[in-house]
């Protein structure tokens, strides 16, 4: 039987490490001046132990890799280069960072039993009590989505960008407010307005908290962020399992709220405590370029 290396146990000292894993998120960062045109290939892969790294597919390897690969897919990976994680934001907890190289090995594989439990998902307890989140980390976070207000615009420069607030409620009850920009709201408006009695169960993946007021909101990112709308997967079931026990039959799931936000979102674009972007990742990939250009391979 072939011997896997873990996640867990990675250094930079080597690049011959042999992972069994799942990729649980993948996108494309797209080039500045040329939208269509990608950059770099960007993946979160999870080992079986549930722990994970981020992974770059520079530009020149894109051709190479991208028909080898897809999200929720399962693979044997073998060889990279293994930096630091300089990244500004943190896709993963680890420390380390991958990317791919002309030696790099990818080979799809088969294993029925092995884990699905791919959200990093963030108890509200994180949002709600603590004093000082970490705004740099990203997370995810699962919940029903129990009202939500009018779509709005954000005009920077010749770009306009939409957004609309939403409030997400746990088993507990607890509740968080999210902030939806760009394509999650695209997303998100057939299933709310379409019929308020079924519940819309979403999972924000990749997302970040950010404070305003003294209170912590999320929010998604450009690109990396991900909305999964009741989706099959088991983490999502066991939620909508829980909040079907505490939910009373029938009764009225979403609520139109009115169209003052919860809170001012071109308030707190006007502090500059957000910025609105849509190539924040290429300064990461400009980093993992740095990273690559410090190795010999």
């Amino acid at each position: 039987m072939t011997a896997f290396d873990y996640i867990c146990n990675m250094s930079s000292n080597k690049m011959n490490w042999n992972l069994r894993v799942r990729i649980v998120r993948l996108w494309h960062v797209p080039d500045r001046d040329k939208p269509d045109n990608t950059v770099s290939l960007e993946l979160i892969i999870q080992d079986e132990k549930g722990d994970c790294i981020h992974a770059t597919v520079g530009r020149s390897l894109i051709r190479m890799f991208k028909p080898k690969i897809k999200e929720l897919g399962l693979y044997v990976m073998k060889n990279f280069v293994v930096g630091p994680n300089y990244t500004k934001l943190k896709y993963t907890r680890h420390k380390l960072k991958l990317a791919f190289t002309h030696k790099t090995i990818v080979e799809e594989a088969n294993d029925h039993l092995f884990c699905m439990t791919i959200f990093d998902l963030k108890h509200y307890e994180y949002l709600i009590n603590k004093i000082d989140v970490e705004e740099s980390e990203l997370f995810d976070v699962i919940g029903e989505v129990v009202s939500y207000g009018e779509v709005e615009s954000h005009n920077q420069g010749d770009k306009t960008s939409n957004y609309m607030n939403v409030e997400l409620e746990d088993h507990e009850r607890n509740n968080i407010s999210a902030t939806f920009w760009g394509e999650f709201v695209d997303q998100i408006l057939p299933h709310l307005q379409g019929s308020p009695l079924q519940p819309v169960i979403i999972v924000m993946q990749l997302i970040k908290a950010h404070k305003f007021q003294g209170k912590y909101y999320v929010r998604n990112t450009w690109h990396a962020s991900k909305l999964w709308i009741n989706p099959d997967l088991p983490q999502a079931i066991d939620f909508k399992s829980r909040m079907a026990s505490v939910n009373e039959a029938n009764s009225a799931r979403i609520s139109q709220i009115p169209s003052q936000p919860s809170y001012s979102v071109s308030e707190e674009l006007a502090t500059g405590t957000v910025e609105v972007k849509t190539i924040s990742e290429l300064v990461d990939c400009m980093e993992v370029t740095n990273v690559l250009n410090s190795f010999s391979i």
